[in-house]
C-alpha cells in the first residue's frame, strides 16, 4: 500500500452518507410563455409574461432589480 492518502479519508464523517437522498427547494417559475396573453397590468397583449406577486405582466410593467440594488423599473 502506498503513503497516499484516499479519498475516504478527506470526507467528514459528520456530513453523513452522501447517497441518502436530500430534499430540494421547489423553484419559482418567473416567466411563462403564451400565444395570446394579456399583461395584467397594462391589458396589452404579449406572448411572454413575467411574475410580479400575483399578477402575469409584460416586459414594460415588469419590476426588475439588480443584484444587490432596490426594486426599479428599467
Amino acid at each position: 500500500m502506498s503513503g497516499d492518502a484516499t479519498l475516504d479519508s478527506f470526507a467528514d464523517p459528520e456530513d453523513g452518507d452522501e447517497s441518502a437522498p436530500r430534499s430540494a427547494s421547489p423553484l419559482t417559475v418567473t416567466s411563462s410563455w403564451t400565444p395570446d396573453a394579456t399583461c395584467a397590468s397594462c391589458g396589452e397583449s404579449t406572448v411572454r409574461l413575467w411574475r410580479d406577486g400575483d399578477s402575469s405582466v409584460c416586459v414594460s410593467c415588469a419590476r426588475w432589480t439588480e443584484t444587490g440594488g432596490s426594486q426599479s423599473d428599467q
